[in-house]
């Protein structure tokens, strides 16, 4: 199994820099807006380059072998989920190509970092 390779200084940067901050909408038993102990929950939408194969054919394996891959692939053929998978690793494996590189295939991920302060 491939692992994906973490966001790189420069891009969190970047997108931290392109971003504004804003405070979180976590709410907790109390009504307030943070989780009990912190005070400034702040999240921040952080974009990346992620590495998820070697080649188009690994990263199909790899999306199509994670739990929303599996569960994609039952959808699509309730009681044959594996008859089905061959037909979108094939597909999967197509539309991956493009985005193969010299360091494997990359795609763009998304996430939240979380900051808060300790009461």
């Amino acid at each position: 199994m491939v692992s994906p390779a973490g966001p790189s200084r420069e891009s969190t940067r970047s997108a931290a820099a392109n971003s504004r901050s804003r405070t979180s909408g976590i709410a907790t038993p109390r009504g307030d807006t943070g989780p009990p102990g912190f005070d400034r929950v702040r999240t921040e939408p952080v974009e990346s380059a992620g590495r998820f194969g070697a080649d188009p054919a690994d990263a199909a394996d790899l999306l199509l072998g994670s739990g929303p891959g599996r569960h994609l692939l039952t959808l699509l053929d309730p009681e044959h989920p594996a008859d089905a998978a061959p037909r979108v690793r094939a597909a999967f494996t197509a539309a991956l190509a493009p985005h193969h590189g010299p360091d494997g295939v990359r795609l763009r991920t998304a996430a939240h970092l979380v900051t808060a302060v300790r009461r």
